[in-house]
């Protein structure tokens, strides 16, 4: 039986300030699709990328202005992700659903269908909960689908994916933290999914 590469891959806000980080990831997923593999990957990092972008050093607590840095950083972020994945003459989907896409039959099919025609037209899809519109990652919601942890989780389940890779380096500049991430991988474990979690240094050996 052919082994199942489809892997998703989330990467973390505080991994994507460590320097050269965007193009490590990206040369590590292309040698990852050389080998056959299917990376989808999760993204962090709008919110600081907005906060670059409007010279701020301390993270607001306001959601609406984390919504703003949010929708500020956006654009740069997919743009960051799209010039080093086509250094390798790939193409990147950026794509941002919020926690009801999930709730939706027909959101959840569409989500499927997005993951399989990209791979089937050589390209990877980013994905990143709309923040700029979902205010439940920024302040934090009980129904525990509230950042990119989870996230990961529900694209593995509906991609039918073998395997998550967490990138994860110490700190955090969102609010699910390592709570969230204990859970997201109990979830990812009860439903047969292999995880991976460790630092940006170890992404190649994970994968």
């Amino acid at each position: 039986m052919k082994k199942n590469l489809r892997y998703v891959i989330k990467v973390g806000t505080n991994s994507l300030q460590i320097k050269g980080a965007f193009k490590k990831i990206a040369k590590n997923l292309n040698e990852f699709y050389l080998r056959g593999g299917k990376p989808i990957l999760v993204s962090s990092g709008a919110v600081a990328m907005g906060m670059k972008l409007c010279k701020l050093k301390i993270r607001p607590k306001d959601t609406k202005e984390l919504q703003d840095l949010s929708a500020e950083g956006t654009r740069v972020l997919s743009n960051v992700w799209a010039n080093e994945f086509a250094k390798y003459g790939i193409g990147v989907w950026y794509i941002q659903p919020t926690w009801q896409n999930f709730l939706r039959k027909e959101d959840l099919n569409n989500i499927k269908t997005r993951i399989h025609s990209a791979e089937n037209k050589k390209k990877i899809t980013i994905w990143n909960l709309n923040d700029a519109l979902n205010s439940e990652e920024l302040s934090i919601h009980k129904n525990g689908f509230y950042d990119n942890d989870p996230l990961a989780v529900k694209l593995a389940i509906a991609s039918g994916s073998s395997r998550i890779v967490f990138i994860t380096d110490k700190g955090s500049m969102g609010s699910g933290g390592g709570n969230s991430k204990s859970k997201s991988i109990k979830k990812a474990l009860k439903n047969n999914i292999e995880v991976k979690a460790g630092p940006l240094k170890d992404l190649r050996i994970m994968l």
